[in-house]
């Protein structure tokens, strides 16, 4: 999900649950330039943003961790995003 994907959900009130899965690479591009080009990585590494710090600046509460060997707890409850006058990534 894009940062418009994510404005467009808030917009129309959309129910949505994003999980983020965060390896810190472009993991297929990396592998086949280890495959082809070994000792050769370039443009794959990423630097990301503070995931539950962008979902905040839409909606006033995301439920998340940022600890990898964690999970959050599973709600009955869906988070429900509000309408914001301007969305911006």
């Amino acid at each position: 999900m894009t940062c418009q994907e994510l404005a467009t959900a808030v917009q129309y009130g959309a129910n949505v649950i994003v999980v983020v899965v965060n390896n810190g690479s472009y993991g297929s591009i990396r592998m086949h330039q280890d495959k082809h080009y070994p000792g050769r990585r370039y443009g794959t590494d990423l630097v990301n943003p503070d995931m539950v710090a962008l979902a905040r600046a839409y909606a006033p509460a995301p439920r998340g961790s940022s600890a990898p060997s964690s999970s959050p707890k599973p709600s009955s409850r869906p988070w429900r995003p509000t309408a914001r006058s301007s969305s911006k990534c």
